[in-house]
């Protein structure tokens, strides 16, 4: 948990440095709304739940942000999502 307060403390720093924002990076819509629910903590159970989809397709839209982003965990992919501004 401590890592995803770190990267979400990061990334908001970031966005009032006025660092410039990436619009999409790559990402689809559903990859980005899966990142952006994983950046507020959610597990793979909530966000299936919420976004209407099983546990492996939640975990396949994070595979496919890891895979774009070339991050190689969750706690990465959030504080590079914050970085490129992908996240609110």
């Amino acid at each position: 948990m401590l890592p995803l307060v770190a990267s979400y403390a990061f990334g908001h720093g970031l966005l009032v440095r006025g660092q410039p924002i990436e619009q999409s990076a790559g990402l689809s819509p559903r990859e980005r709304e899966t990142l952006q629910w994983t950046a507020e903590g959610k597990t793979d159970w909530e966000i299936g739940e919420i976004m209407g989809i099983s546990e492996h397709g939640v975990d396949s839209h994070l595979r496919g942000v890891r895979t774009k982003l070339r991050t190689r965990n969750r706690a990465q992919s959030v504080a590079e999502g914050f970085r490129l501004g992908l996240i609110v």
